[in-house]
């Protein structure tokens, strides 16, 4: 059964043996949810902006940037 990235991420969120299965075999389980090699490279990575950017479909994530606050007092 082929499950998209998001919905298999939401499995992994409720499913302590998904997780524990993915933690030793990822390539087997992200091929069993039907997970391109790309989804799975995304997922091995562990980088946040790069799990997005599959998610989004491409879209590139510009950093957050905070800027500074200023609180004066009267």
């Amino acid at each position: 059964m082929s499950m998209p990235l998001s919905n298999f991420l939401i499995e992994v969120s409720q499913n302590p043996a998904l997780v524990r299965k993915l933690r030793d075999q990822p390539e087997v389980v992200g091929k069993e949810a039907g997970l391109t090699a790309e989804e799975i490279a995304a997922l091995l990575s562990e980088d946040p902006l790069q799990i997005h950017k599959i998610l989004e479909g491409g879209l590139q994530l510009r950093p957050l940037m905070l800027r500074p606050q200023y609180v004066f007092d009267n």
